[in-house]
């Protein structure tokens, strides 16, 4: 008992490490530079009732926290969905101050305003038209960015969007040697000469091309990064590396502790989910389900859910070719997952059919729900809603080796429709163009994460039978799906976590742990429960 316990407590300290190192690995891309410190030469800046007094006029909320100018105020509003006005500066003698627009493009018509309003107290009056023409000329200088100077202060700005149709300006002003000339008051300026709001990123490093007239790509296959934006530096490789090593090495032990405790307790377990009434109820719809009616009906509901991931998506022909679109992706994803015994099936003349998995359509809604929520396309899109039943039963090792054989052919299948996607190219127009986009799109994402998710070595996923027969296999076959997961739909360097937050990672990270520490759990309640008190069915 005193071993199991260690066992326990190395593995809940093994996640927790695993966690923090995720998370510092993630900071490094939200942390390049070192914050603005005041300029040696500053005397004085405008005033903190002059900065909280603009903050308050925009309905900021602003906190306190002890950063590298002592104590400091962090202001922020949800200006729209997911796009945020931030701003920071001292809580005493204000000499430097940050201001960021993030977020999905478009971004509101005042956000140029916003820039202007925290700049201007820091300049002198003069300068306001070449303040209001800075703002728009940094962003078009892209992440070189451009600066500003005039007697009383120092501006500096940069833009970065990323594939995914985000995209973040950050603006620094600093108060110079001559106060002077500073401002007691920040003055407006018509909101006719403010620039409208960007659409696409003007920097030539990561260019997001205006989608034509009509039909084109909605949002989930413009999160996708085509391969010339996926970072080759080797630093960068190694993190997505790490991500995936940390996966393979720590859910085993977990995972066989929430085997063996439902072996040993699986009566107690489908009587506190009543899986024998469950069972008999899709027993009854079970004809329907097995028909070629129920299967394309089910097909489309599931097509329809994953649409739903992207908020782009309306009841219009784009909306049409991006549900199709999905739907041939989940039958192709589908097929290539069971196609090691469907093979085996018709080699030995055995009886097959398919037949819809109505318990998936439950799975799909908490992806989209979770995706949502986070934030993160192309989101979680789990791609298997559909089973086959086939006459003859395959042995543990035949059923691992099919379930490994499934892997690399859904691992094959993302990659080759990832290049797929160069072949199209970024800007797909018409009906045809975008579903077959959206197809492929589907085919990457829906691979991807099978292998991730689907060879954790739980007893209800397919991973399991493969980590019991090879575990060799099952080790270099999860590593390298993992580490494509990471770097290409996760990566802070390359994918998602390019623009402004950590959410997806740790949504990721978090679905993990939750594994483990469930696991842990399972095996904590049953190891404590008297065996007396179970059900000996």
């Amino acid at each position: 008992m005193n071993h199991a316990r260690t066992r326990v407590t190395v593995t809940i300290g093994a996640i927790l490490v695993a966690l923090l190192a995720m998370a510092a690995l993630a900071q490094s891309a939200l942390a390049d530079e070192p914050p603005p410190t005041p300029l040696p030469q500053a005397i004085s800046g405008p005033s903190v009732d002059t900065l909280l007094a603009l903050t308050r006029g925009l309905d900021m909320t602003c906190d306190t926290f002890t950063g590298g100018l002592g104590d400091e105020y962090s202001c922020r509003r949800e200006v729209t969905s997911g796009v945020f006005y931030i701003v920071q500066f001292a809580v005493a003698d204000p000499l430097v101050l940050q201001a960021f627009v993030s977020g999905p493009l478009p971004w509101p018509q005042d956000h140029d305003q916003f820039f202007y309003d925290f700049a201007a107290p820091f300049c002198a009056f003069t300068s306001t038209a070449d303040i209001v023409s800075f703002i728009p000329h940094a962003r078009a200088s892209g992440t070189t960015g451009s600066t500003f100077e005039d007697a009383a202060c120092l501006l500096a700005s940069d833009y970065n969007a990323t594939p995914d149709n985000r995209a973040v300006q950050q603006l620094v002003a600093w108060a110079k040697v001559d106060p002077a000339t500073l401002p007691t008051f920040t003055p407006g300026i018509p909101a006719t000469i403010i620039p409208t709001a960007p659409t696409a990123s003007p920097s030539p490093a990561a260019v997001i091309e205006p989608t034509p007239a009509g039909i084109g790509p909605t949002g989930f296959v413009r999160s996708i990064p085509p391969p010339d934006q996926v970072s080759s530096e080797p630093l960068v490789i190694a993190e997505s590396l790490a991500l995936a090593g940390l996966i393979v090495l720590l859910m085993p032990f977990p995972a066989q502790l929430f085997n063996s405790t439902l072996e040993t307790h699986y009566a107690t377990v489908r009587r506190w989910f009543r899986l024998d009434e469950i069972q008999a109820a899709a027993g009854r719809m079970s004809g329907f389900w097995d028909s070629f009616i129920g299967i394309l009906l089910f097909l489309l509901l599931s097509a329809v859910v994953y649409a739903l991931l992207d908020p782009d998506v309306g009841v219009d022909a784009r909306g049409a070719a991006t549900i199709v679109g999905l739907a041939i992706g989940i039958v192709i994803t589908t097929v290539t997952a069971s196609a090691p015994s469907l093979v085996d099936a018709l080699r030995n003349h055995g009886a097959w059919r398919m037949r819809a998995l109505p318990v998936t359509l439950v799975i799909g809604l908490a992806c989209v729900l979770i995706s949502r929520l986070a934030g993160f396309l192309p989101g979680y899109l789990y791609g298997i809603v559909l089973g086959f039943v086939f006459a003859r039963q395959l042995t543990r090792v035949e059923q691992g080796r099919a379930n490994g054989l499934a892997g690399v052919a859904l691992l094959v299948m993302a990659l080759v429709a990832w290049l797929g996607l160069t072949v199209i190219g970024p800007n797909p127009e018409g009906f045809l163009a975008t579903l077959l986009a959206t197809t492929l799109s589907t085919l990457l994402v829906a691979g991807l994460e099978a292998v991730v998710f689907g060879l954790l070595p739980f007893r209800f996923l397919p991973g399991e039978p493969l980590h019991a027969t090879n575990r060799v296999f099952w080790a270099a076959l999860l590593l390298v799906g993992a580490f494509c997961f990471f770097h290409i739909l996760i990566n802070p360097a390359s994918g998602y976590l390019s623009s402004t937050t950590r959410t997806p990672l740790f949504t990721i990270v978090a679905l993990f742990v939750v594994f483990a520490l469930l696991s842990v759990a399972f095996w904590a309640y049953f190891r404590n429960k008297p065996v007396d008190s179970e059900p000996t069915a």
